[in-house]
């Protein structure tokens, strides 16, 4: 990507389609087409997408891998490409998680399949870090219990660990959670 492209994340989805989330300038997705019959390559297929595509805005447009497929965090909460209308729509899986819609920054599925999310409600100036809980037979659910502590703080990035162990960059630093200690979320 070019300097001041505002590129931030790539994934090649199931089918080997190339997605690019960035900050400023919509989704953008990379179609590689089989290879002619003289034996070169194609040109590629460069599709960008943006609000006349069903995207909340042009900014904060970040692609994640949840559940083996391309889930998009953006100014309005998570989004999915549906496929047969060639657009964007917001994901009914994490639609009801806060009641409203809010800039969702970091999206992260951890090797246990747990989703973790930094999202902000700038109309309130809450800046949380939580879990998006997955229910058995409804859609995601918000847990921000564990990672109280953090609110207020800037979750950069998130890795989880294949021992259930997440680690959170913040603007205040680096922070570990081991859910797997009990803990009383109610005590002060």
């Amino acid at each position: 990507a070019e300097t001041g492209s505002g590129l931030e994340a790539v994934l090649e989805d199931d089918v080997g389609q190339l997605w690019l989330g960035t900050y400023n300038t919509g989704v953008v997705r990379l179609r590689m087409p089989p290879t002619e019959n003289n034996g070169r390559a194609a040109l590629a297929q460069l599709d960008r997408f943006g609000t006349a595509h069903g995207l909340p805005s042009v900014n904060y447009n970040l692609v994640n891998p949840i559940d083996g497929e391309a889930r998009f965090a953006t100014s309005a909460g998570m989004y999915r490409f549906e496929k047969e209308r060639n657009r964007f729509e917001p994901d009914p899986s994490f639609a009801s998680l806060f009641g409203q819609a809010r800039v969702v920054y970091v999206a992260h599925q951890d090797p246990s399949k747990r989703v973790w999310l930094y999202a902000e409600d700038a109309a309130r100036g809450l800046k949380e870090t939580g879990l998006a809980r997955q229910q058995t037979a409804a859609p995601y659910r918000w847990d921000g219990n564990m990672l109280s502590a953090l609110n207020g703080h800037e979750t950069m990035t998130t890795y989880g660990d294949p021992n259930g162990v997440v680690w959170f960059g913040s603007d205040d630093g680096l922070f570990r959670l081991d859910p797997r200690l009990p803990k009383n979320y109610a005590q002060p």
